[in-house]
């Protein structure tokens, strides 16, 4: 069997199917789909197990006895399946017409371990956008000129998703333990392609959109977690080990620094535009700054010239602990954005 599809399933009811019949429709029919499901509570287990009756010969149903979350049930899916080659799915999204076919075709020309291909992103107003990345088509990146991937990766959230990769078999990392980190649940995918990408000795760019990702409210991706910081630095320390492994130097690191400044005012943002009282914003700041990773970075003499004049702002409040301050200066831009949009 040439392709193994997981899709991890947690209270996805309502697109379960359409999701599923994006792959049953498809032109190409070497494969066999495993849907994993991760605790649910709102009859998705029972829908997961009619489509498996209604396609036998197709559809696998793996259950979670409890709530795993989508890295643990991705790695339950890539240790249960048989196909040669592995396609990510989310259970409320799809892959596009012709997908499979065009990427047995590429297996079949270039012999290639890995493939990254682009996504058709639906937002929530119904608008359609094509994401692309900066690599060459049809183009095979090996040795050196791997660095270019890695880079990528490093800058570019979309061809970090599980979802916008086939993966060869041989480049998964089955005989790791991921249940150290079954609580992440900010960049899951970018912790696991990480390994993939190292491991794959040659990467097929087809720049071509065959997965559509649809915006959803309330979607895992539009949640705010109140773990972030904890779990961002479990990120951060994946991408370090990486970035010297890979050997891309001071240039790259410095550019992943301003990423990582970037999200954590974009936090910021989120933490004190959020009327949820319940949430203890000053701890939250407190073991931030005490952690001084943050203040390190602001005060690099490269990163902190080439900050905007809120990240400067931001940067002196949250070092001086001056929190109420800091929380006047996020009202403050946010209302002024408001004022600007009308």
């Amino acid at each position: 069997m040439l392709f193994s599809i997981g899709i991890p399933v947690y209270n996805a009811k309502q697109y379960l199917r359409d999701s599923v019949n994006s792959v049953l429709s498809q032109s190409f029919q070497d494969y066999e789909i495993i849907l994993v499901d991760d605790g649910s509570t709102d009859g998705s287990a029972e829908l997961c197990e009619q489509l498996a009756k209604e396609h036998p010969d197709k559809i696998r149903v793996i259950h979670n006895h409890e709530n795993k979350g989508l890295l643990l049930s991705r790695r339950v899916f890539f240790q249960n399946a048989v196909g040669e080659w592995f396609l990510a799915v989310d259970a409320d999204d799809r892959l596009m017409e012709g997908a499979l076919e065009r990427i047995s075709l590429a297996i079949a020309e270039y012999h290639c371990d890995l493939i990254l291909y682009d996504l058709e992103c639906v937002r929530l107003n119904g608008s359609v956008e094509e994401f692309t990345v900066p690599l060459n088509e049809n183009h095979l990146y090996c040795g050196n000129e791997k660095k270019k991937v890695y880079e990528q990766i490093l800058e570019n959230n979309y061809i970090n998703s599980m979802c916008t990769k086939a993966i060869k078999r041989s480049t998964v990392d089955m005989d790791v333990d991921y249940h150290a980190w079954k609580e992440l649940q900010i960049g899951e995918d970018l912790f696991q392609t990480y390994p993939i990408i190292d491991k794959a000795e040659s990467i097929l760019y087809v720049k071509k959109p065959l997965y559509r990702y649809i915006k959803r409210e309330g979607s895992l991706t539009n949640k705010k977690n109140d773990n972030w910081y904890i779990q961002k630095k479990i990120l951060w320390e994946r991408d370090d080990d990486y970035i010297n492994r890979w050997n891309l130097g001071q240039a790259c690191r410095q550019k992943r620094i301003q990423g990582r400044l970037k999200s954590f005012v974009v936090y910021l943002d989120q933490l004190f535009l959020d009327n949820n009282e319940t949430v203890d914003r000053l701890g939250i700041l407190k073991t931030i700054r005490e952690d001084g990773k943050i203040g390190n970075w602001f005060s690099l003499p490269d990163i902190k010239k080439c900050l905007k004049l809120r990240y400067r702002l931001y940067y002196y409040a949250f070092t001086h602990g001056r929190f109420v301050f800091l929380g006047f200066l996020v009202r403050i831009n946010h209302r002024f954005k408001l004022m600007f949009a009308r």
